[in-house]
């Protein structure tokens, strides 16, 4: 019985899942009805932590030491290691119908790391006065990288946060 119920509630949640990205696209002569957004910006959309289609897991295992008083290192049991990445930074291209948007964002999941160091990167740059001539040459270099991308249909009638892409957002208020 419960492994009826627990199948239920992964066949439930992966349709839904599905109609959050792949549902037919409304055409796109119809007025959008999210006049707060802009074609050419990069917003935070956030979806619900379990519902998120833009969630990369990885996890592996990792030599460990152990550090002893006179400096020297003892080797100690492998030490496992999982990581969840989500991605919530998204460049809006096209409005439609509705509330379905197309995004562009990294092809690989791989690569949502670069994707917001280029973000934050670009960010401070607009403040390129206040950078030493390191800090500038780092932040060029970075903003500057190319990613591949992927464009996605989604419909934001799931998104719990929408907010334009920012220092404050990318916690960056002090640099």
């Amino acid at each position: 019985m419960r492994f009826r119920l627990l199948l239920r509630r992964l066949f439930t949640g992966a349709i839904s899942m599905c109609m959050l990205v792949l549902q037919d696209v409304p055409a796109t002569s119809a007025e959008p009805e999210l006049p707060f957004l802009q074609v050419g910006k990069d917003y935070h959309i956030g979806f619900p932590k379990d519902r998120s289609p833009f969630v990369y897991s990885t996890s592996g295992i990792t030599e460990s030491y152990e550090k002893r008083p006179d400096g020297t290192k003892a080797n100690r049991r492998p030490a496992q290691w999982s990581m969840n990445v989500t991605l919530d930074i998204f460049h809006v291209t096209q409005l439609s119908a509705g509330s379905w948007i197309l995004v562009e964002h990294p092809a690989s999941p791989k690569d949502y790391a670069l994707w917001v160091g280029k973000h934050r990167a670009a960010l401070r740059l607009t403040n390129a006065d206040n950078l030493d001539a390191e800090s500038l040459a780092i932040s060029k270099t970075y903003a500057s990288k190319e990613i591949r991308t992927t464009q996605t249909w989604i419909n934001l009638d799931h998104a719990v946060t929408i907010k334009p892409v920012s220092k404050e957002s990318l916690n960056m208020t002090t640099q």
